[in-house]
């Protein structure tokens, strides 16, 4: 939580001219003890398990509440513990979050290897703003195609690594993200609920992807995933490549199938609502059809995936899927099923 002098975690990392104070969220079964590595580190410890989305949620309610020296806190940077910063990516982050008026910068997250992980969404590239770091911002202004952009603006970012203004908290309006992450989200979807209802709250330049400032990945990409093509997802949206993942990792995705339908349900459909009502439908299609083929247990995939579906259209939130049970049904399945 940057505010005003002192360093923040990892040596190096450095917020010129703010102090800041670091909150642990613990919500496994056992506590880390901090005390000695980290003796600022304000220890915040969540009395059951309330996913990724609840833990973000108190993080940053805590921080809007902190003050220093009697004064609230400027920014929060939201951080997971799957990245480490660049030691100079914070500094850089608070010069673009004061040179761009955006209340929410974005840095990019590099694999080990030095690929980018790109979950941010750029907006539509023939209307894109590139600014550069010491330029005006400008909405008209066109991208440069000789040379990099130092920012743009994005619509879409993840919970690695956001540097956050508090009006960005503060937000008002019947999508404000004062209450947001949703912590009923659970797992998965609760980063781009609460970018998408900032974007609405503050506007095309409420956030600000900044490839400049880097974040590395500290675990290995996803293994096991199995590309398929769908023909109905292609034809919904344009691409038809589809990512299924393995059995024993097909319980985020069970909560990203309802976490999705939540979203979008809550920003209204439109004339969208039956599109995605059958991309989803189409989804639980080709993923039971693909996991029979694969000899993965497709039975118990189809019976969550419909259940979260379902979930989804009723406006149901809050964790509803244990992994432990779901793992006894998918080992069960294919017991039964081995010859």
């Amino acid at each position: 939580v940057v505010g005003g002098p002192v360093r923040v975690g990892q040596p190096g990392v450095e917020a010129p001219g703010g102090a800041c104070v670091a909150v642990q969220l613990q919500v496994l079964h056992r506590r880390m003890d901090l005390g000695e590595k980290r003796p600022t580190v304000e220890h915040l410890q969540l009395d059951r398990n309330t996913g990724s989305a609840g833990g973000f949620h108190a993080g940053l309610a805590h921080a809007h509440r902190a003050t220093h020296d009697g004064r609230p806190f400027d920014f929060v940077w939201v951080m997971d513990d799957d990245v480490v910063p660049e030691p100079d990516c914070l500094a850089l982050l608070l010069a673009v979050a004061e040179a761009s008026g955006s209340a929410v910068v974005v840095p990019e997250r590099r694999e080990a290897d030095g690929t980018v992980r790109r979950a941010e969404h750029r907006l539509d590239d023939r209307a894109q703003r590139y600014v550069p770091l010491d330029g005006p911002s400008s909405l008209d202004a066109p991208a440069a195609p000789a040379s990099p952009p130092r920012w743009c603006a994005t619509d879409l970012f993840t919970f690695e690594g956001p540097l956050v203004h508090r009006r960005a908290l503060e937000a008002a309006g019947p999508l404000s993200p004062a209450a947001q992450p949703d912590p009923g989200l659970f797992i998965t979807a609760d980063d781009t609920h609460f970018a998408i209802a900032v974007y609405h709250a503050l506007g095309p330049d409420a956030a600000a992807l900044l490839p400049d400032a880097g974040l590395r990945r500290q675990v290995p990409p996803p293994t096991g995933t199995v590309p398929v093509r769908s023909a109905l997802k292609g034809w919904l949206t344009g691409t038809p490549a589809l990512d299924l993942w393995p059995d024993r990792a097909h319980w985020k995705r069970v909560y990203y199938v309802r976490n999705r339908h939540l979203v979008w349900q809550r920003l209204g459909w439109g004339r969208r609502r039956w599109r995605h009502a059958a991309l989803h439908a189409g989804y639980l299609v080709t993923d039971a059809l693909a996991a029979r083929r694969l000899g993965w247990a497709w039975r118990t995939r189809l019976r969550w995936n419909a259940r979260a579906l379902w979930l989804g259209v009723r406006g149901r939130s809050g964790a509803f899927l244990d992994p432990a049970r779901y793992f006894a049904e998918i080992d069960a399945e294919i017991e039964r099923e081995r010859p």
